[in-house]
Order: structure tokens, then sequence, then C-alpha cells
């Protein structure tokens, strides 16, 4: 199984690049967003907001959901970093090299942040 990577910066293109690829036929377990709804964007400070816990629990899921339960990577923290940053990230599993590359495509239609390119 390979799983496929996306970030977005707004939830709108993150949600229609997710119903996209349900509606090209990936199941429900095999599509994830995270967050999974639209997060009102904060002002940044050094104290801990009221709502800062539901960004650890969306990182805890994230980890899980790429790596399994209570496993700890550099993956977990290249795609934690956007989700603390206000991004959304999608991850498609598939199986096959037909369904990898369906599931790149629908992705980049959407225009997912290149992370390559963004400025830490």
């Amino acid at each position: 199984m390979i799983t496929i990577v996306g970030v977005f910066d707004k939830f709108a293109p993150a949600q229609s690049a997710r119903n996209a690829l349900l509606v090209a036929g990936f199941s429900w377990r095999q599509v994830q967003l995270n967050p999974d709804h639209e997060v009102v964007p904060k002002a940044r400070t050094a104290e801990p907001q009221p709502g800062d816990q539901s960004v650890q629990t969306t990182m805890g899921n994230l980890v899980r959901g790429l790596f399994g339960v209570g496993i700890r990577s550099a993956h977990g923290d290249l795609y934690g970093a956007p989700v603390r940053h206000g991004d959304y990230v999608l991850m498609a599993d598939t199986d096959t090299e037909d369904e990898r590359a369906q599931a790149e495509d629908i992705m980049r239609r959407y225009q997912p942040v290149d992370l390559s390119r963004r400025q830490t």
C-alpha cells in the first residue's frame, strides 16, 4: 500500500479533492482529511489557547492515520507541521499503480501546496 498525501491551505479545495476521490471509487476507509472540518484561524501567541487541545488531537489523529498508533517518524513531523500551520492534509491509501496515479491526478487538480517552495 502507498499513501498519497496532499496539503491544502484552504478547506474547500481539500474537501473537493476528498469528494472527487470518493466519486472516483476510493472508499471512505482509503481517504482521510485532517482536520476534517474548516478551522477558523486564530491569532498566534506564545501562550496556549483554549482550542490548542483540538490541534493536538488532530496531530495525534494524523500521525496514527499515517503510521499506526504510537509510532513517531519524520513523516509525521513533515505533515504535522502543515496542520499546525493551519493547512489541511488529505491522504489516500492506494493498492495499485493505477490507483496511485489516479489519486495523484485528482489531488493535483485542486492545487495542493508545494511544501518544497513554502517558506518556513
